[in-house]
């Protein structure tokens, strides 16, 4: 779902996207909005979309609150872990540490009760610079407060790649089952989420 378009003022474009959402659909994902450097930016606009939607009484998927990577985190959390770690490598990471269990504890705490199910991770082969950093085992602690913060949201793992063109990537299949044999192992994942990118 486009969230400028989810507003209780619409505009006559908006009101006809509205009116073809609820007629096509009965669950929504907001595109971009609640990603983390989206979210930090117009936080407002993220949950109002959200709430139009549950409003609605449509099934709504959170996406996503970590995506792993420098490309897709806000930039001056990377620009504040470089310049630590310039002078002092322990405090860049437990600063990088704990900015990324604020996001995921702040992201489940703002949309609890109106989203079902959060991708807490996306994409964990290609995007990795987070767990490069704090080690795997990090990445199981973001499940960890997710679950701790809305106990009742389901906790996904979203990835690509893995079913289309017959799995063919092999790398990327053993770690997406790696991945999923951690977090099934202390009851922390209840859905797969797999992108449908297919050719």
């Amino acid at each position: 779902a486009y969230e400028e378009r989810l507003s209780d003022s619409p505009t006559p474009t908006s009101a006809k996207y509205q009116s073809e959402f609820l007629r096509l659909f009965n669950a929504a994902v907001l595109e971009n909005n609640l990603k983390w450097p989206a979210f930090q930016q117009d936080r407002q606009l993220a949950l109002d979309a959200a709430h139009w939607i549950e409003q609605r009484g449509l099934y709504q998927r959170g996406h996503n609150m970590i995506w792993g990577s420098r490309q897709y985190m806000p930039q001056e959390i990377w620009q504040q872990y470089d310049a630590l770690q310039a002078t002092d490598p322990i405090a860049a990471q437990n600063f990088l540490r704990q900015a990324v269990r604020g996001r995921v504890a702040d992201a489940a705490e703002a949309l609890q009760g109106t989203v079902a199910e959060w991708d807490v991770v996306n994409e964990p082969f290609a995007n990795h610079d987070l767990t490069d950093i704090l080690g795997d085992d990090e990445l199981l602690e973001w499940y960890r407060i997710a679950r701790a913060v809305d106990p009742e949201v389901k906790l996904v793992l979203n990835d690509y790649g893995i079913f289309s063109d017959n799995g063919r990537n092999q790398d990327h299949r053993a770690n997406f089952d790696y991945w999923l044999e951690r977090l099934t192992a202390e009851n922390l994942i209840d859905i797969l989420g797999e992108q449908g990118h297919y050719d």
